[in-house]
């Protein structure tokens, strides 16, 4: 009843015809197939454990009704051990190998690397190590009553660390410094989204230049060593104009007056760009004037607009604003009643006191006029 049986293995075993295996014997070998035969019938009594291929035994079940299944038996040497190391083991830095026995530390088992014994454990089931070669390495531990345990590990070199800037500008020049345990490296390969911008030079840096904005991956790679990443964001270049003063002379002033308006414009971006200034009084614009300023440059922006409208005006130079008061304006009208009245007024008292205290208070009016 048995079809076939078939075994995928790294580790594989040499067979021919005429070798036995429980109670099957193999009867040809091609190179597609293995023919097993069995000299005798395999009975499947109730609660029988049948051997009929070496290891692999059938177990039937004790039962009216005909149930069994194949089973592997395998000899335990003792107690088992495991092996514990670090995650990231690297060349030429000392790691520690731990050997322990359902969770305990083992003491006195003898470590092996790549089948050279290292030493013995100690009380703490520990052992020091410092790995001279990278690759793939083999660790074995050895105790009496225990059975054998062995674990492949990978060795790779130092760490390098990447000193960049988190951000940067496109079209900007920048400086990646590549250093493992606080030394420059030479010779690492630098790369940016997996394109090869440079190779370091004697003090560990490279100089490029991004010429693409978004976030990008910055890899040191130099065989020996851990690759290590590092994400940078690379920005689009902007003017940014901003006002960093706003004059308004006067902030009183009758209707029909001058008032003179001058803003400082600046732009404090990283790029030369053009900029509109709109003047706005009361959210009416009432001028607009276009610059064009490189990064870190000032220009003056003027106006002079009439005084209209009594009562508190907002003007405003591209988000900065201040407030002036206009007030009534003066008529001649008002001025001759009141210079008559001030005639009527001083000429009685010019009768009451005299000629000479009349003259003092026409030049005491002259000089104010003349203020005015």
């Amino acid at each position: 009843f048995l079809q076939g049986l078939f075994q995928i293995s790294e580790d594989y075993d040499e067979v021919k015809s005429g070798d036995r295996y429980g109670m099957m014997k193999i009867s040809s070998v091609s190179s597609r197939t293995i023919t097993m035969k069995s000299d005798d019938d395999i009975g499947l009594d109730r609660g029988d454990e049948i051997d009929f291929l070496g290891d692999v035994w059938f177990k039937v079940a004790d039962n009216a009704t005909l149930r069994y299944y194949p089973f592997v038996v395998s000899e335990m040497s003792g107690k088992s051990l495991d092996i514990q190391v670090p995650t990231t083991i690297n060349v030429n830095k000392q790691f520690t190998i731990r050997v322990v026995s359902n969770g305990e530390g083992v003491a006195d088992v003898a470590v092996y690397y790549d089948d050279i014994q290292i030493g013995l454990t100690d009380m703490n089931g520990e052992i020091e190590y410092t790995p001279a070669t990278t690759g793939n390495h083999t660790i074995e531990a050895r105790k009496s009553g225990y059975a054998t345990a062995t674990l492949t590990i990978n060795v790779v070199g130092k760490e390098l660390t990447i000193e960049a800037p988190d951000a940067v500008f496109m079209d900007t020049p920048v400086v990646v410094r590549i250093t493992s345990e606080g030394e420059p490296v030479a010779g690492v390969n630098i790369f940016e989204d997996d394109r090869l911008v440079g190779i370091t030079n004697e003090t560990g840096e490279v100089r490029y230049t991004p010429t693409s904005e978004g976030i990008k991956t910055i890899k040191a790679e130099k065989e020996g060593y851990v690759t290590v990443t590092k994400g940078i964001s690379v920005m689009e270049k902007t003017p940014f104009f901003e006002v960093i003063s706003l004059d308004v002379q006067p902030k009183e002033v009758r209707e029909g007056k001058d008032v003179k308006i001058v803003a400082t414009i600046e732009n404090s971006g990283n790029a030369a760009g053009s900029k509109v200034i709109n003047i706005s009084i009361d959210g009416e614009v009432v001028s607009s004037q276009t610059i064009h300023l490189e990064p870190g440059e000032t220009e003056k922006v003027s106006y002079v607009y009439e005084a209209k409208g009594v009562g508190n005006h907002t003007i405003s130079v591209d988000g900065v604003s201040t407030v002036i008061v206009v007030e009534k304006k003066r008529t001649w009208l008002i001025i001759i009643w009141a210079l008559a009245l001030f005639g009527l007024a001083m000429g009685f008292v010019a009768y009451v006191k005299g000629v000479s205290w009349l003259k003092e208070a026409v030049d005491m009016l002259k000089a104010r006029l003349l203020k005015r």
